[in-house]
């Protein structure tokens, strides 16, 4: 009866768990291989470790919520840009984060440990312009003698990576180093593109001035002659999944023991850039275009050969440009603080992520509780730019060398999910094997 109990909580929490997480939860898993995403330098307490299918997502909406396009209209909620427009002060600047470690391996020998290991990362945020959205909302109208400039920014990073790396203790003190060699599948990035709106005082002509500069390279292409994005498997010729576009890139982490139950560690990884040269181009535009309106009754009676799509060709086209060029990494910079007291674990982490055109950062404070041997459960407190209140929950689950992993990163807006500004998903299971690491005991009992 108590074990059905207990199958029957455990089943509640995954269930409730599977809602928002972020990767706050790697902070968390001590002496568990994960940790070594955000820490190179993590000595495992077992001699042998696997990771695999562990998947972080992390989503940001720029600080729009669901509630922001809707209003109520004789009783009823609309869909409204116009209730969108009058909530923003600013541009919104949305960011998406994906990692998908497939495999990573890690063997203690000697005073250290050896990694290996595999992984998908894609990384996307861009820029959605405030005078963009008026525009949309209101007409041109209400801006009559004036310029709007909307900011057209964007990047798309996707690559796989294959790393090596080794971590070193020397007494309470370990450092790591990881190689990673970076295969690039696609990479688009918007070059302070800029579109201008001006409206005339004769007849509130629409005056548009385009700035565009784009650079585009992997998997999709624009067919100048169709007029089309294409997507082009061509590129991998090299073999499955394998494509021209490579590059090299470093992590570099330092954990030290403060005391038997404190540890602290930081890092700085993704030191590194690709170099595209499959399917790379350049795509410009710079043109004026002046939109003096129609005549309805002529377009309803067909007698008018006038075309929205044909008077806005010329302002649309692009040049196109073939030239290889190289990115730089998402520059990620991690630190934090683990201390122990009895059953309880309690960690804080701070992250900042470099993306190309915003940054995305967070704080998080959790703690952990160890309730039975297979169940540890616990709570995280997480500070974002566009979400500043982030409570979640943490569950371990450990079955023999088996340990599956899940994370909660705001419980609230599970309920609520017309007021969430954050989205994301962290799992996956570790398996451990061998006696525990004798340098993880000494280090723990000096």
């Amino acid at each position: 009866m108590k074990l059905k109990r207990n199958i029957l909580t455990i089943a509640v929490c995954y269930i409730f768990i599977l809602q928002l997480v972020g990767q706050e939860y790697w902070y968390s898993t001590m002496n568990s291989i994960q940790q070594s995403y955000v820490n190179p330098a993590f000595i495992p307490e077992k001699k042998i470790n696997i990771g695999l299918a562990n998947l972080q997502f992390d989503l940001g909406t720029g600080g729009v919520k669901l509630n922001n396009f809707s209003e109520i209209s004789e009783g009823q909620n609309s869909i409204s840009l116009q209730a969108l427009a009058s909530s923003l002060n600013d541009d919104i600047k949305p960011y998406v984060q994906t990692n998908i470690h497939t495999v990573d391996l890690s063997l203690a020998i000697g005073k250290g440990v050896i990694s290996a290991g595999h992984n998908v990362q894609f990384y996307a945020s861009g820029n959605v312009p405030k005078p963009l959205i008026d525009i949309a909302a209101y007409g041109n109208a209400q801006f009559i003698g004036q310029t709007l400039t909307a900011n057209i920014d964007g990047s798309i990073n996707a690559f796989q990576n294959f790393y090596l790396g080794y971590a070193h203790q020397i007494g309470k003190l370990s450092v790591g180093l990881r190689a990673n060699y970076l295969n690039g599948m696609y990479h688009f990035k918007s070059n302070n593109s800029k579109l201008e709106f001006s409206t005339s005082e004769d007849y509130y002509r629409l005056k548009l001035k385009s700035n565009y500069d784009f650079q585009s390279a992997g998997l999709l292409y624009y067919d100048e002659p169709n007029d089309e994005f294409v997507f082009d498997d061509e590129i991998f010729s090299n073999g499955l999944f394998f494509t021209g576009n490579t590059g090299f890139s470093f992590d570099l982490g330092l954990d030290y023991q403060l005391s038997q139950n404190t540890k602290i560690f930081a890092s700085v990884m993704q030191l590194g850039s690709i170099k595209w040269t499959e399917q790379s181009n350049r795509y410009v535009n710079q043109s004026e275009y002046e939109f003096i309106g129609f005549d309805l009754k002529d377009i309803v009676d067909g007698n008018t050969d006038f075309s929205i799509e044909d008077s806005l060709q010329q302002f649309l086209d692009l040049d196109k440009t073939s030239e290889p060029f190289s990115s730089s990494l998402p520059v990620k910079f991690n630190t934090g603080v683990n201390h122990k007291i009895g059953k309880m674990d309690y960690n804080v982490g701070v992250q900042i992520v470099g993306l190309e055109q915003n940054h995305s950062s967070n704080i998080s404070f959790s703690a952990t509780r160890q309730f039975f041997k297979f169940l540890r459960v616990g709570a995280c407190y997480s500070i974002r730019p566009s979400s500043t209140a982030n409570l979640g929950l943490l569950l371990d689950l450990k079955l023999g060398p088996v340990k599956v992993y899940i994370a909660t990163q705001n419980i609230a807006t599970s309920f609520k999910v017309e007021d969430m500004k954050t989205f994301g998903l962290v799992t996956g299971l570790s398996l451990d094997f061998g006696k525990t690491n004798s340098r993880y005991i000494s280090n723990i009992n000096e």
